[in-house]
Parts: structure tokens; sequence; C-alpha cells
């Protein structure tokens, strides 16, 4: 609906102000998740459009959004890919997440490849680690699932990524969980 479309764009444009009263000038975006009425052509291009709108607030606010690959939509890497070369927007780049592509479905052997494709964009990270795609999806403690994080470390160290390597962790046990995560990622950046 026009209607929702248009809050969405407005949210933005808030969440824009809100960062640079903050002090800050990022804002994680993604594309969503589709409506079963709506044929694929047809969300993929509103999405399309509505993070144009978005960018044209950003380049306007001074503020860089990262797409996130979450849910279903912006988790197709390709489709991020067009999005990013389309728009062609220094103030537009990825939030990599390296669990989400799995979770969509990408096989684990994929899954550098597409790294690789997505680390030249990438504004921000969220390292992550689990198995199984989908209702199968287990979180787990950095190092301890199937996802190569240390080829995805690689592989944006190798890119010349600069910004902040962040931990999210999905597993059952928070304090702890965590804790080895980060734990990890440090014995790992080095």
């Amino acid at each position: 609906k026009k209607e929702e479309f248009e809050k969405q764009i407005i949210l933005v444009e808030k969440m824009c102000k809100v960062i640079k009263n903050l002090g800050g000038n990022q804002l994680r975006i993604d594309g969503g998740w589709p409506k079963k009425e709506v044929p694929e052509k047809e969300y993929k291009k509103l999405v399309f459009e509505g993070i144009k709108r978005a960018v044209e607030i950003a380049e306007r606010e001074g503020v860089y959004l990262s797409l996130d690959n979450h849910g279903e939509i912006t988790n197709d890497y390709t489709f991020q890919l067009e999005i990013f070369e389309k728009i062609n927007s220094d103030k537009l780049g990825a939030n990599l997440d390296t669990m989400n592509y799995r979770w969509y479905g990408y096989p684990v052997e994929k899954l550098p490849h597409i790294y690789k494709a997505i680390a030249p964009f990438t504004f921000h990270t969220h390292i992550k680690d689990g198995t199984g795609t989908k209702k199968e999806y287990k979180g787990k403690v950095l190092g301890e699932g199937e996802i190569p994080l240390k080829e995805a470390i690689r592989i944006l160290k190798e890119e010349g990524y600069k910004g902040v390597w962040c931990v999210e962790y999905e597993g059952e046990e928070k304090e702890n969980g965590y804790k080895r995560s980060v734990e990890w990622l440090r014995r790992n950046l080095k």
C-alpha cells in the first residue's frame, strides 16, 4: 500500500535526524519481508524505489545507510549488489551479517564468494555464527557453528574494511555466549 510505503520513508527521515542528534552517522536498513499478495517482481521494484528514496534523504542529511542482508528480500545477495550498483551512492553500503546468507539458504561453500562480492560495499558487520537454514537455524558461539568466519574476516580485511566488528549472538546462553564470542573475535582479529 502506498501509505505504508510513505510511512517507511518518513521513518527513515526521522531516524536519520535521530542518528545525527546522537552524534552518529550510520543507519541500518533492510528490505523487509515479501507480502504473499505481492509478486516478487513488484516487491523488488518497491524495495528498490524505497531504498533509492532513503538514499536521497541520507545524502541530504549526511548519514550512511547500511543495507542488512536480513529477512527474505535483501538476503538475495545478487539483488543487494544490483541495488548498490544501480543506486551508486557513497551513502549506501552493506551491513554484512555473516550468518544470514546461510540462514536464507545459501550453501556454506558459497559464503566466501558472497562475502567477496559484498565486502567492497561493507560499512558495518554483524559477525554471527550458527548452523542450518530458516526453521533449522541455531545460533552458536563464534567459531562453533558452520560459518567460515575466519575467511569472512580475511576477505573483509583484504577489501580494506575499517568499520566496527560487531558480535551478534543468537544462541541460548546469552551472557556466556556473548562473552565467548567476543573473546573469539578478539583472538581472530589479530
